[in-house]
């Protein structure tokens, strides 16, 4: 159980590491495959999480709120969030393999009120296969 809470908070810190350390622990037996890839899955799930919540307090902001309305019209932000929700799906999914796209997006998502099931939904998805291959196939090629 420490183990798996070790790996699931270590995502924190860095994702890549966490996720190296998880195949090398149940490569070494350690803790089972599984139990590993299912303790950083949470771990970066609720990072992921957090990142999201973040935005959505950020849009709350007023000093933020002010400078994004005296910057951008209304319409141009109507039309981003439209655009994100329309193709929130695919980005979220596709954000996961693409290294410096997940944080602005996933605050970007909270920003604009993307739906949180959506959200949730999306990135679940995209955390399970990413942390499952990851994990499964480093631990085959260790």
């Amino acid at each position: 159980m420490w183990t798996a809470l070790g790996l699931a908070i270590g995502t924190l810190v860095s994702e890549d590491a966490a996720l190296m350390g998880a195949a090398a622990l149940s490569r070494a037996g350690a803790v089972s495959p599984l139990g590993a890839a299912a303790a950083v899955a949470l771990g970066i799930w609720l990072g992921d999480l957090a990142l999201f919540f973040i935005g959505r307090w950020a849009s709350r902001w007023p000093p933020l709120s002010r400078y994004v309305h005296r910057r951008w019209p209304r319409t141009e932000l109507q039309a981003l969030a439209a655009r994100l929700e329309h193709r929130a799906g695919w980005a979220l999914v596709l954000s996961r393999a693409l290294p410096g796209s997940r944080v602005p997006l996933y605050v970007a998502a909270g920003v604009f009120h993307l739906r949180p099931r959506i959200f949730l939904a999306c990135t679940a998805a995209a955390v399970a296969v990413w942390t499952a291959s990851i994990v499964l196939g480093a631990q085959w090629l260790l």
